[in-house]
């Protein structure tokens, strides 16, 4: 595990390197040209954003295929009062957010849920349970369809989530 996060890593910053380059010679400013007109121009410019999630959210794009990216926001537009759960908070959160009415989003990292909840708006709850809440969720999930109640969740980083899970 520590090999494969060190060569993450590494290609982070290879990248980030890269693409700090491409600003510097004004190539990245010609990129972002392209992206704004072009499905292949934003899926050449998203390889730019691997790990940062900042750059993803400047590029209103959450970290999906482009093909899922389409789906989902096609079933969103058709449906503006839409509530939406996710697993995992990142620039699909703020993407998400962008196009539903609410967005609730649980967290396992607490420090990456204090960052993300920095760049949430009012129509977005994070939350991060415990890790036995965690374990359950994670147990229930494997059984199929949920539902989740969201009257507990907060966006204050000090509280922990609280969520009934329902069979549907």
């Amino acid at each position: 595990m520590a090999f494969f996060r060190a060569v993450l890593q590494l290609w982070a910053s290879v990248i980030r390197g890269l693409r700090r380059g491409l600003e510097r010679v004004g190539l990245l400013d010609r990129l972002d040209q392209w992206a704004a007109r072009s499905r292949i121009g934003l899926w050449v410019r998203s390889q730019l954003s691997v790990y940062d999630v900042t750059d993803f959210m400047r590029l209103d794009l959450p970290w999906w295929t482009l093909n899922a990216v389409t789906l989902v926001d096609e079933f969103l537009q058709a449906r503006p009062h839409a509530r939406v759960f996710e697993w995992g908070s990142g620039a699909s959160t703020i993407w998400l957010e962008k196009r539903a009415a609410e967005v609730i989003s649980v967290e396992n990292d607490e420090r990456w849920h204090e960052m993300m909840s920095s760049y949430v708006g009012p129509t977005t709850s994070c939350g991060t349970p415990t890790p036995r809440q965690q374990r359950s969720l994670e147990y229930r999930l494997g059984g199929g369809a949920i539902a989740v109640g969201t009257s507990s969740i907060t966006s204050t980083p000090s509280t922990t989530l609280t969520a009934s899970l329902t069979s549907l």
